[in-house]
């Protein structure tokens, strides 16, 4: 494999996955896609927390506010909703858990989806099962949740974003052949 970053002055963040199974396909997009057109509300967030919090899945869900620069572009006032949660994760035939921490915020254009799994548990996946292997765990089950948070924050309707579709259906096709 060659490591591009020595030959080209190209931002870190900038850099293909071209050994991730999800975002491969979004070459230098190196971030979840935004969730265009669908914001978080009373109800959704209701839902969301529900999903979160259901069989033990999560023992944290915070709702509150944060400071966006994204607004100024929209000329809207910076503060918007954001939830964070801590997702536990289960692997078949994998003693224990892996801890993903998860955080949607509103903005001007949709809704903007991170997830990181928690270190330094993360490091114990890493030693015991290698570090592409916990990676590949902890890609699936961020993009599970994912899922799930944009059909939550569409409120049941038809996804709207053709970037996040695409991501979706190509996820889906990774999960079913693997």
């Amino acid at each position: 494999m060659i490591d591009n970053r020595k030959d080209k002055k190209v931002s870190m963040n900038r850099q293909p996955l071209s050994n991730s199974p999800f975002f491969a396909m979004r070459k230098n997009n190196v971030k979840w896609p935004t969730i265009r057109k669908a914001y978080m509300d009373d109800n959704n967030v209701e839902n969301l927390k529900n999903y979160v919090t259901s069989k033990g899945r999560s023992i944290v869900f915070l709702d509150g506010q944060y400071l966006t620069k994204l607004n100024r572009y929209a000329g809207k006032a910076p503060e918007e909703r954001a939830v964070f949660w801590e997702f536990m994760v289960k692997e078949k035939d994998i003693k224990g858990g892996l801890f993903l921490l998860c955080w949607l915020g509103n903005f001007h254009n949709g809704c903007i989806f991170h997830a990181s799994p928690q270190f330094p548990q993360v490091q114990c996946w890493y030693e015991a099962l290698g570090y592409e292997q916990a990676n590949n765990i902890f890609e699936k089950h961020a993009f599970k949740i994912y899922k799930e948070v944009v059909n939550i924050v569409h409120n049941g309707q038809p996804i709207i974003d053709n970037e996040v579709k695409d991501f979706i259906s190509t996820g889906d096709n990774l999960l079913r052949f693997s």
